[in-house]
C-alpha cells in the first residue's frame, strides 16, 4: 500500500491563519486555506523545480510517499504529531477521495 507522511514544520500556513494562531491540527479539519498538493517521483524533480520557476509558481516539498497505508503527520524531530480523531478521519476521507 502507499502512505503519506506529512513534514508538518514544511506544511505553509497563510498569514491570514497564522493571525488567528491556528495550529496545524486545527487547520487540517477545519481550513479552507487551499493550495494544490501532488505527488512525483523524486527523479522528476529538478525538471518540475525547473518548470516551475519558468512560470513563476512556487513549490514546497512537504513529505513523500512510503510504503504502508494512511496519512500520518510528524513533527521536525520525526516524531508522530497526535491528531484527534475527528481531525484523523478528515484526513482519511481526504485521502481517499483524492
Amino acid at each position: 500500500g502507499l502512505a503519506l507522511r506529512i513534514e508538518a514544520a514544511r506544511v505553509p500556513v497563510s498569514e491570514a491563519a497564522c493571525a488567528l494562531g491556528a495550529d496545524l491540527a486545527a487547520l487540517i479539519a477545519a481550513g479552507d486555506d487551499y493550495q494544490a498538493l501532488f505527488t512525483a517521483a523524486p527523479q522528476a524533480r529538478d525538471a518540475l523545480e525547473a518548470s516551475a520557476a519558468a512560470a513563476r509558481i512556487a513549490l514546497r516539498r512537504i513529505g513523500a510517499a512510503e510504503q504502508g497505508a494512511g496519512v500520518r503527520f510528524v513533527a521536525a524531530d520525526g516524531s508522530a504529531l497526535a491528531l484527534a480523531q475527528s481531525q484523523q478521519a478528515v484526513v482519511d476521507e481526504d485521502a481517499v477521495l483524492a
